[in-house]
């Protein structure tokens, strides 16, 4: 008799608990990794988008958040009334997990909306939350936003259809609350399909409230309302709002909260909105975003072609400089800075480690490509082993410059330098640091660098281009600092 209470009392909570944890730990995850409105591309029909939304499943409102709220909380309180008397009746124990995982679903959107206020800084486009900040959370008791970051837009409805034409098919973010809510109901419809219940008419009303609760808690409209800013709009208050935290992050106010509200009271006074206009139009572009990616890219172009006129000197002219004056210099080495071999972890060490290969429109006539690093390496036999840079011009022809490596455990500076006439450009760059590690017993590369030198006045890079430069190279110095962890600590 008690093992059968155990059963049919106890692990149901204990199988809420486990799916409540899971929920959370993403959730906690998600907040305080990653800003408003960040997006990582899983599979091209399925992104980690992380929204909050102050209603319910989906981005939908209704009324009061207390309103909300609470009834989110009677919604949980009535299914785990409805589920202790399950378990304690003669039902099957599958419809009782079904019921539990409907509950799972609506307790964990509940914690959110209970807590996070109290204990999370407010998420934006430009901050990470922070857990328990000093000066206390983003919201009161029960005014916290329910965290969503899952989003798959299967396809795009072409734009010559009415209504939904441009729109994305199943535009909503949801997190795992929602999901569990979601299969919850279906499969409480499949289960009491193939394993009918006793008492039909009682379990059709059940079902019929069921069927209510669905639709309100997964209906949602994506129009876009009449107080939200259209696209355009939106970006460009955005790249004004990018220009002005970056002169705050450059001036010696940087700590001065009053300076910074000075900058963005400036900028919403030149576009004729209030703050709560624009927090209200993040709000929703945040919730769906499909929109938010077309405005940034919107946003990336009037920075890149403010960054061109800068570097043109349109606002300057008299300070253009001269040829001599016009010369750059830019680091194009992505991979890992620094290797060790051998190691242990066949994933730690990689042939194509060693090598750089570059063929795009950046590369200029001109242009001057010096390969530095050092290198220790030790070998018990002579043969030869190189290190090579080789430049393919735009008449076909390949300089390569290469030297040899020395194996006998010193630890040397290498450095190759090509340089190409200003009437010559360049089709590629491949440069190997070292063309065999047969035979190697030991190496150790360290500060590996690509510079190229270049003419900004007439080559200039944009903005977009250098800041996906720096994300691949600060991601391969992140994986060598690991691995040279991992190694130290065996």
């Amino acid at each position: 008799m008690r093992r059968k209470m155990i059963k049919r009392k106890i692990l149901p909570l204990l199988f809420i608990v486990c799916l409540l944890v899971l929920d959370q730990l993403l959730k906690f995850h998600i907040k305080t990794t990653m800003t408003i409105g960040e997006s990582h591309e899983i599979f091209s029909w399925f992104k980690i988008v992380f929204v909050e939304n102050p209603g319910m499943a989906f981005g939908l409102t209704l009324g009061s958040k207390y309103v909300l709220t609470s009834f989110r909380i009677l919604f949980a309180i009535f299914i785990f009334y409805y589920m202790l008397r399950l378990s304690a009746r003669a039902f099957s124990m599958r419809y009782v997990y079904v019921v539990a995982l409907v509950l799972a679903g609506a307790v964990g959107n509940i914690i959110d909306c209970l807590f996070y206020g109290l204990i999370f800084s407010e998420s934006t486009p430009f901050q990470v939350a922070a857990l328990f900040p000093e000066g206390g959370g983003y919201a009161p008791f029960m005014m916290g936003k329910v965290v969503d970051m899952f989003y798959f837009p299967l396809f795009t409805f072409p734009d010559w259809m009415p209504l939904v034409g441009g729109d994305v098919f199943f535009g909503p973010i949801f997190n795992l609350a929602d999901s569990y809510i979601t299969v919850g109901v279906f499969v409480q419809r499949v289960v009491e399909c193939l394993f009918p219940l006793k008492k039909r008419g009682r379990m059709k009303r059940t079902m019929l409230l069921w069927g209510c609760a669905a639709i309100l808690l997964f209906t949602a409209c994506d129009r876009r309302p009449s107080d939200v800013m259209d696209k355009r709009q939106m970006a460009e208050v955005l790249t004004d709002v990018h220009i002005a935290e970056s002169a705050v992050a450059q001036s010696e106010w940087k700590s001065s909260k009053a300076h910074k509200q000075l900058y963005g009271n400036s900028v919403f006074e030149k576009h004729g909105i209030t703050k709560e206009d624009f927090d209200r139009s993040v709000e929703w572009y945040a919730l769906h975003p499909e929109k938010y990616v077309a405005v940034y890219d919107i946003v990336e172009e009037n920075l890149d072609s403010l960054e061109k006129d800068i570097e043109n000197y349109v606002y300057h002219p008299d300070e253009k400089p001269t040829a001599a004056d016009s010369i750059d210099t830019i680091d194009i080495w992505d991979k890992r800075p620094s290797l060790i071999y051998p190691v242990k972890r066949s994933a730690d060490f990689r042939a194509e480690d060693l090598e750089f290969y570059c063929t795009n429109l950046h590369l200029a006539c001109g242009d001057h490509y010096r390969l530095y690093l050092l290198m220790r390496a030790y070998a018990l036999d002579t043969a030869a082993r190189r290190m090579f840079i080789a430049v393919e011009k735009n008449d076909s022809v390949t300089d390569t410059l290469s030297c040899r490596i020395m194996t006998d455990s010193v630890l040397r500076r290498y450095s190759l330098t090509v340089r190409l006439p200003d009437t010559v450009c360049a089709r590629s760059i491949r440069a190997v640091l070292m063309d065999s590690v047969r035979g190697i017993e030991s190496m150790e590369i360290d500060s590996v660098h690509l510079y190229r030198v270049y003419n900004f006045y007439e080559y200039s890079l944009s903005y977009r281009y250098k800041r996906k430069l720096k994300e691949r190279q600060d991601s391969a110095a992140q994986l060598s600092a690991k691995i040279e962890k991992r190694l130290r600590a065996s």
